[in-house]
């Protein structure tokens, strides 16, 4: 323990104040750091806040701009646009009603909408182009038509035009004026699909200005409208300084490459709020920015933050006065404490001060990890001492015990035993149900685990009080403890239709549920154990979930008792199943499995049955292996062959494990023995093929050449090359035509019997395999 050469009482109160202090410092620095903390989360909220706002108002100015394209496209199909007018001399007395409607019309799509400034009507006349603006003009100034002419024979029919253009002077005296303006044009289209003339209506740039304004909360700040190039349209700000301002956003756009965004920036010591976003205007982009200042908001903050900085420093004296008060009198208490820590324990070193506060973490520390380590010691161990505790009361271990010793033991380990009942479930994890399983042989010890998981789930939301027992072969008890007056057939039933619904669900596995008898006696559940295992063993050899039921359905020991029939272990197969060992056939070996497997579960016979049969395979598997010369410990690497059977309980796991742990490692064996010669004999085939593909040739006369049966021959030619003897003579055969087609001048017949092959045949033979004729072959290589 640290010493520290200092009077405790004085120290302490010294060091009391110190702390008292030092933790009144960070209130001060609180206060003159609120306006950085403050000033940053108000610019991200204002960040935000723009954004939404942006989003809101421009979908509402592109709603706008959008009705406007909708009422032109509208107005554009108006009668009074005929096509007559391309012909109409208005000169005339006659036309004049026509004119008046014309400019009336006008008149009326100009009051239609808040946003237009000017309505044009343009009409390329035979003699000479007119104008109503709304009034009708003649335009004589070639400048002039050329300027309207242009819009005529632009491809768009509907569109848009930013570029500088006529706007206003047309219908007045003297030169037209042009400056930038925002113009939306609909060509008139006439009967025959040609456009005669157009439609032009003007935007109002200051009620277009107060509407891009609306995108900023403030009125500081600059808005603005570009175009498709990022070139600006309309702006709420004039003179040098906003274009330098706006260049330098429309710079940081361009180098974001992103169609939308927000961000703060700094401009010549004031911080911006900018979000810009685009929208679709008839096959252009239009880009809206508005960039709003932030000072007018913080402004208010710094003003705060000196108010309470006035208020703190005086709040600030007075706690420290405060504090050098307390300092005096807290010191009494904490003596008291460490005297009563330290006990009789005397100081190692008299006129030292020990450090309390260090013994008190030290004896608060020492105290919480003996408690944590014993708290998890019990939780970790309790688990296994029960059920260590239940796998020897219901395997016989605790005989010697009486029944009160037991249930004593029972309630020590939290169990409630009193006016009691026990039920014992055996849960059997039998195979595959209707789907292919989660796990492969090998993997038993992993799907008993993730089985008495979700047991153990849904025993919480069925049963009272039940304990979980997985004994690692694919099966799992249930203990279950009921009071004596419950009624017992219809929770358990219940139950077991909710555990093999959830385990063959989640697992794929079909699932046999066996429920026992009740007993109130602790000391009989080994021969409960013993009697539900036995029932177990009745369930029908089929992959489908079972619940087996000893109150209802209890059959005795008899193999013959359901049915009554003679049952009887299929010799024949079983003869076959050797011979097709002996000669090293290993498909036919797999398909005698599937058909034994099939026989002896066919029906409802019982699963003990089954196995009895299949341990009588294997035991004849195992006596022809013997017979060549193969230690089957050597083969089977030291496995114990009959366990791994035993605790199989689904024909397609069984078929599975006799082909892939018995067949093959067989078939593997012999190959290595054979392998030389197998691979000389088919190496001979194929050089006398190729020698003399072209005489009649056949697989006898290959074998009789190497010195084996046709059926050896034809296996052993299929397992090195991977292709029938047939397939591949054939093959070569029309390698060699097809060679001779495009090399010689053969004829057909020539070449089919220089391949081994009659006219007739060789065509059938040829367009099988390339769909063509060989003429047709011949004719395509050439004209290629």
């Amino acid at each position: 323990m640290r010493k520290y050469p200092s009077s405790k009482g004085k120290y302490y109160r010294k060091t009391l104040l110190v702390i008292l202090f030092a933790a009144s410092i960070p209130g001060l620095l609180a206060s003159l750091g609120i306006y950085w903390f403050a000033a940053g989360a108000i610019k991200d909220d204002m960040t935000e806040l723009h954004r939404k706002q942006m989003e809101e108002r421009a979908a509402g100015m592109d709603d706008l701009l959008g009705y406007l394209e909708q009422s032109i496209a509208s107005w554009s199909l108006e009668s009074s646009f005929g096509e007559d007018l391309k012909n109409m001399d208005f000169s005339l007395p006659a036309n004049s009603n026509e004119m008046r409607n014309i400019s009336q019309v006008l008149h009326i799509i100009h009051g239609s909408h808040p946003l237009i400034s000017q309505v044009q009507l343009y009409i390329q006349h035979e003699k000479e182009p007119y104008l109503f603006n709304p009034q009708l003009t003649y335009l004589h100034e070639p400048k002039l038509q050329h300027e309207y002419e242009n819009l005529l024979t632009r491809p768009e029919r509907f569109m848009w035009s930013t570029q500088p253009t006529v706007l206003r002077g047309a219908s007045q005296e003297g030169p037209a004026k042009k400056e930038p303006v925002i113009m939306l044009s609909h060509k008139i289209i006439g009967a025959d699909g040609g456009s005669f003339g157009v439609l032009m209506v003007t935007l109002v740039p200051e009620k277009l200005l107060d509407q891009l304004m609306a995108l900023t909360p403030y009125n500081e700040g600059s808005v603005f409208l570009l175009d498709e190039n990022m070139k600006p349209m309309v702006s709420s700000n004039d003179g040098v300084e906003a274009e330098v301002f706006e260049r330098s956003l429309r710079e940081d756009i361009l180098k974001t490459g992103q169609p939308s965004g927000s961000s703060i920036k700094e401009w010549r010591g004031v911080t911006y709020s900018v979000s810009y976003n685009t929208f679709d205007r008839l096959g252009e982009q239009w880009t809206y920015v508005a960039a709003a200042p932030m000072s007018v908001i913080t402004s208010s903050v710094e003003l705060i933050s000196t108010i309470i900085f006035t208020i703190s420093l005086p709040m600030l004296l007075a706690a420290l006065f405060l504090s050098w008060i307390a300092s005096r009198h807290i010191y009494s208490p904490v003596e008291q404490f460490v005297t009563l820590l330290r006990g009789n324990r005397q100081l190692e070193s008299p006129g030292y001060a020990i450090d309390e506060f260090k013994l008190f973490e030290q004896e608060w520390q020492e105290i919480s990890l003996e408690s944590k380590a014993l708290q998890l010691r019990l939780e970790e161990e309790l688990p296994r001492i029960k059920e260590s505790f239940l796998l020897q009361l219901v395997q016989g271990h605790l005989q010697a015990y009486s029944e009160k010793d037991i249930r004593e033991r029972m309630k020590h380990y939290g169990w409630n035993v009193s006016d009691r009942k026990f039920t014992f479930i055996i849960v059997q994890l039998t195979g595959q149900s209707g789907t292919p399983s989660r796990f492969d042989i090998g993997e038993e010890g992993l799907a008993a685990f993730a089985a008495a998981n979700i047991i153990e789930d849904t025993a919480r939301d069925h049963l009272p009080q039940y304990s979980v027992l997985s004994f690692h072969n694919l099966m799992i008890g249930v203990l279950v403890i009921q009071p004596l007056e419950e009624v017992q057939q219809n929770g358990l039933q219940s139950f077991a239709e909710a555990l093999t619904a959830a385990v063959s669900g989640t697992l794929r596995l079909a699932v046999t549920v066996t429920i026992s008898q009740p007993t109130t006696l602790v000391r009989s559940l080994p021969n409960l154990f013993i009697e539900v295992n036995q029932a177990a063993t009745l369930r029908l050899f089929r992959d489908e979930n079972q619940i087996i039921d000893m109150n209802q359905e209890y059959v005795q020991w008899d193999e013959h008792a359901e049915s009554g029939k003679n049952t009887n272990y299929p010799f024949a197969l079983d003869r076959e199943m050797t011979e097709a060992m002996r000669m090293g056939e290993q498909e036919k070996m797999e398909l005698l499995v599937d058909e034994f497997l099939g026989e002896v579960s066919a029906g409802h016979e019982k699963e003990y049955w089954v196995q009895q049969c299949v341990l009588q395979l294997y035991g004849s598997m195992q006596y022809v292996i013997l017979q060549t010369g193969i230690q089957p410990h050597q083969l089977f690497k030291g496995k114990n062959m009959y366990e791994q059977l035993s605790i199989i309980r689904e024909p397609r796991m069984l078929s599975q494990w006799l082909k892939a742990c018995v067949i093959h490692p067989y078939m593997e064996h012999l190959k290595k023995r054979t392998n030389i010669q197998m691979k000389r004999m088919v190496e001979e085939t194929i050089r006398f093929v190729h020698l003399h593909y072209m005489h009649d040739i056949s697989l006898d006369s290959c074998a009789h050449k190497v010195g084996t049966t046709p059926y050896t021959l034809s296996r052993l030619f299929k397992q090195v090359t991977g292709v029938n003897f047939v397939d591949y003579l054939t093959d070569y055969r029309v390698v060699r035509a097809k060679e001779l087609l495009r090399t010689t001048n053969l004829k057909i017949h020539e070449i089919a019997e220089g391949v081994g092959y009659k006219h007739s045949y060789f065509n059938r033979i040829f367009k099988k395999y390339e769909g063509m004729t060989p003429s047709e072959y011949r004719d395509e290589w050439r004209a290629g």
